[in-house]
């Protein structure tokens, strides 16, 4: 093999390992919500939120926990970003979330397919 085929060759497989990683399927989730207190006040400033992904709706196993601090804007709206999500997502799993230290909120979120996913399992 030549210099030049060789420096072909090794330009082609950069090309494809660089493909692979452009088409992954990013690791992260996009959380949005507003935040109040039981009362319904809004509640604006900084919080640190406690994100837990579990495999039942009320009890099971916690899989995961991510934790996140965060700003809500002047209507109490948070818009965050759970980082490092490893999980397989092949059963149904739910997102407990916590506020501080108040106590997990109920229910759980029941996280369902999102386009980019059915895109992936194409």
């Amino acid at each position: 093999m030549t210099k030049n085929n060789f420096m072909y060759f090794v330009v082609i497989i950069i090309f494809i390992l660089s493909i692979s990683l452009v088409i992954a399927a990013p690791n992260s989730i996009n959380v949005q919500g507003k935040l109040t207190n039981p009362s319904g006040t809004i509640q604006a400033g900084t919080f640190n939120f406690s994100f837990r992904f579990y495999d039942n709706y009320t009890a099971g196993t916690k899989l995961l926990e991510k934790n996140v601090t965060s700003t809500t804007d002047a209507r109490g709206v948070y818009d965050i970003i759970i980082p490092d999500v490893n999980l397989t997502f092949k059963d149904q799993l739910y997102l407990g979330v916590e506020v501080n230290t108040d106590g997990e909120m109920s229910p759980r979120v029941n996280l369902t397919s999102v386009p980019y996913t059915f895109r992936a399992n194409t």
